[in-house]
């Protein structure tokens, strides 16, 4: 029944309108009009800012982080406690058992707080952690048993420390050229590895180290100071094991991230100077994998980021990027990092004049490694090689012209105020061996042209120069006392020499040039010293002391090759020296050829003062190289076993 109905009267009916809230019309204005003249609050759906909700959310995250922390401390100074408590006797024991049940139950609920505190840290970090956007679990498979690092054992604070200043005072060479060029990296990755309130990834962990070892290697070379106050060879042992762990595991072979890369770019350095080039090759893919994931080859991925980290970055990626031409070439493999896929800028070079060499040839470096990649890919590589023999001449000639180029802009790079000058000069001496041994696989390219195994004057021009600018520079090492005999065999000889021993050991043979082979003579004096560092180099010495006798041999008793017939003269020696019709046989040496050059009718067994090579497996490595692209590095990594005498 209505108010009406029931004989309500209208001064009670007003009195109950009145009582009752008065419908407003919106103008959708905050506050609107309606409610200003009524004065009344005007409330809208959902009318928080959202300003204040984020702060809202902001201030929950950082009380629950408050939080977190309270309990994380209380559990820290428990277990310190425990720690430092003595053991318990028997006497105590009665009182723990005596807990009352309430007391237990609240020590579990403590316990599984602890445990959850624990958990969500341990998932921050993680997040934290994570690369470039990049989550891990996208690398690992799905019922993965990949285990942590095993904790390093640190190296000494104090010891970090000093090298931390010591770099600041006076930049290590490792710190002014390819992969790390701001010390501010070396200090920040030392934070992380020793900083207590994060867990360092093993990426950090491996750069860290890997880095520390070239530093304390290039001081225990140079007998710095602090070998007086730190048994230095101690702790680079210490830190070459941390690597070795660190690096080797799956995550930072697997995971993109810029430590990771700068770890694995310290492993191929440190594979290097071990002479092992398939594990150098190995890590070379993974690097370039990685840089290829987080986009460090396009110009496009440093728009946004700070210049130094973007600089960084660069410098690191054209490091790997001229170590994988340089692999390529040595080994005869097609290389991981196409130009064609790159547009991103070279380094800067700085302004500062103890630094501006070192960054002027590092850019040298990167364009050397475009013309190696040429020479690779368009006059060896078989899916691309030009074969037209017009084309192909063409080619040889625009690419020598562009190393030419090369050569002299190298040569116009001012040294004055560099840092370490005493090794930048005798780093002038590795760019020539190396620069005339690519030019000696240039030049080669043209040896088999019209179907006639021959040696061109310009190759063997090359071969001869690289094995004079060995003779140049070596003794100044040693002199120097600046790089270990190892080291210069291993990082330079290994990957430049064994070419242009080839090609000069045959003009020697072939034109019987007395001057060659005393050049062979002389450098195989020097690859002794080397023989015993590593597989390859004693691979390398017994393959060139092989050569060297015959052709000493062959040279003395004039004995001339089938294939010349005859005395080489003078207007011959104007043009390409002839050594076989490869149409016609394509094998130069039958296994004979060696046996009597060397014996001469008597047998291997009563020659006194033959330090080399079966003949047989001599000549199987010599028909290889010249019927075969010429990349015989893989003869230098095999075990002779019973080929060697």
């Amino acid at each position: 029944m209505s108010p009406v109905d029931s004989g309500e009267t209208i001064e009670a009916r007003r009195h109950r309108l009145s009582s009752l809230p008065r419908a407003v019309r919106c103008d959708r204005t905050v506050p609107c009009a309606n409610c200003r003249v009524a004065k009344i609050t005007c409330r809208q759906p959902n009318d928080k800012p959202s300003r204040q909700r984020q702060a809202d959310r902001v201030a929950n995250q950082q009380s629950l982080v408050e939080r977190l922390e309270r309990r994380l401390e209380e559990v820290e100074s428990r277990l310190a406690t425990v720690e430092q408590s003595p053991p318990a006797s028997a006497t105590v024991a009665p009182a723990l058992d005596s807990r009352t049940a309430t007391e237990r139950a609240r020590s579990a609920c403590q316990d599984d707080d602890s445990a959850i505190t624990g958990v969500l840290l341990e998932r921050l970090q993680t997040n934290i952690r994570s690369s470039d956007g990049l989550s891990k679990s996208n690398f690992f498979f799905r019922k993965s048993t990949a285990h942590s690092v095993p904790a390093p054992q640190p190296l000494p604070a104090t010891l970090v420390t000093c090298i931390l200043r010591r770099i600041r005072a006076r930049r290590p060479i490792i710190l002014c050229s390819y992969a790390i060029g701001d010390v501010s990296i070396v200090e920040s990755l030392c934070q992380r590895v020793y900083s207590t309130s994060e867990l360092a990834s093993p990426g950090e962990i491996a750069s860290m180290h890997g880095t520390l070892y070239f530093v304390l290697k290039e001081l225990i070379e140079f007998k710095d100071p602090l070998c007086e106050k730190f048994d230095l060879s101690t702790y680079l042992d210490h830190c070459e094991h941390n690597f070795a762990a660190a690096v080797e595991t799956y995550e930072v072979l697997t995971i993109p991230s810029f430590e990771n890369i700068l770890a694995i770019g310290m492993g191929m350095i440190k594979s290097q100077g071990e002479g092992k080039p398939y594990l150098y090759w190995k890590l070379v893919s993974a690097a370039v994998t990685h840089c290829q994931s987080l986009g460090y080859h396009r110009q496009s991925t440093y728009r946004d980021m700070p210049p130094q980290e973007a600089e960084n970055i660069r410098r690191l990626f054209w490091t790997l990027y001229t170590f994988d031409k340089n692999m390529s070439l040595v080994l005869g493999r097609s290389s991981f990092a196409q130009y064609l896929d790159i547009d991103v800028q070279y380094p800067a070079v700085s302004t500062d004049p103890a630094l501006r060499a070192w960054d002027e040839s590092f850019i040298m470096g990167i364009r050397l490694a475009d013309l190696q990649g040429r020479v690779f890919t368009n006059l060896y590589f078989s899916g691309t090689m030009v074969r037209d023999t017009p084309a192909r001449k063409q080619l040889i000639s625009d690419l020598a012209v562009a190393m030419d180029s090369w050569h002299a802009e190298l040569q116009q790079i001012n040294p004055d105020g560099v840092n370490g000058a005493e090794v930048f000069s005798l780093s002038r001496g590795n760019w020539e061996i190396l620069f005339y041994s690519t030019q000696t696989l240039l030049f080669h390219a043209s040896s088999t042209i019209g179907g006639e195994a021959q040696i061109s004057p310009k190759s063997f021009t090359a071969a001869r120069n690289s094995l004079c600018a060995h003779l140049d520079v070596f003794p100044r090492y040693q002199e120097a006392q600046l790089l270990s005999d190892s080291d210069y065999c291993n990082w330079i000889l290994l990957s430049s020499s064994l070419v242009p021993f080839i090609v000069t050991f045959l003009y020697a043979i072939a034109a019987k040039d007395p001057n060659s082979t005393v050049l062979l003579e002389d450098v195989l004096s020097t690859l002794k010293s080397f023989r015993s560092f590593s597989r390859g180099s004693e691979n390398l010495y017994q393959i060139c002391s092989t050569f060297t006798q015959v052709a000493r041999k062959l040279v003395q008793s004039q004995q001339w090759l089938p294939t010349t017939g005859g005395v080489y003269t003078q207007q011959q020696q104007q043009g390409p020296l002839p050594i076989l019709d490869i149409s016609q046989n394509p094998s130069l040496f039958e296994p004979g050829f060696f046996q009597d050059a060397l014996f001469d009718g008597s047998s291997a067994a009563n020659l006194g003062g033959f330090d080399g090579l079966d003949p047989t497996y001599t000549s199987d490595i010599l028909n290889g190289w010249l019927s075969g692209p010429p990349f015989p590095w893989d003869k230098l990594d095999v075990d002779f076993g019973n080929c060697s005498r």
